[in-house]
């Protein structure tokens, strides 16, 4: 059984609410697993929606952990929990609603610029008209239209009123 790390908790959520909701569903595949003589890929699937399933289920195969050792699958799902818990949360005010590839760019952008995943804690705030607002580790970017329009809203006054 190889280790599994941080990268691969952050390979199966990315944003916090998918976290709380994986969460929630290892601790119901643990008791699960002490009730029910199913399989454990059948008690997956009626746990986890397709793409969590599928994901955990290649997580486990690269890391040679065995489907059919219930203790096996019981100490990765153990830790996999521990892993998305301690995942640092970066707090991000979009102007839109996200779709998914558009988590999974951002996703990535913090993964790549920070050398490691985190889980976005997405919020939507439709005032700052594009762009976003960044806080982590006590820092707060503002990277809004919002935000440009009043730091130059002078200059567009000015702007404004030569071309009237």
């Amino acid at each position: 059984m190889k280790e599994i790390t941080h990268i691969d908790a952050g390979d199966i959520v990315k944003t916090k609410i998918e976290a709380d909701e994986f969460i929630g569903q290892v601790d119901e595949l643990d008791s699960l697993l002490y009730q029910s003589q199913g399989s454990v890929e059948a008690l997956f699937s009626q746990s986890l929606a397709y793409a969590k399933k599928e994901a955990l289920v290649a997580l486990f195969r690269s890391h040679e952990i065995s489907l059919a050792d219930r203790a096996q699958v019981k100490t990765a799902l153990s830790q996999i929990k521990y892993l998305v818990e301690s995942l640092p949360v970066v707090p991000i005010i979009l102007a839109i609603d996200p779709k998914e590839p558009t988590v999974e760019a951002i996703a990535l952008w913090f993964r790549l610029q920070l050398q490691m995943p985190v889980l976005l804690d997405l919020s939507v705030d439709r005032s700052l008209i594009g762009g976003a607002v960044i806080l982590y580790k006590g820092f707060y970017k503002d990277y809004s239209v919002h935000k440009n329009l009043v730091d130059h809203e002078k200059t567009i006054q000015e702007l404004l009123t030569q071309h009237a």
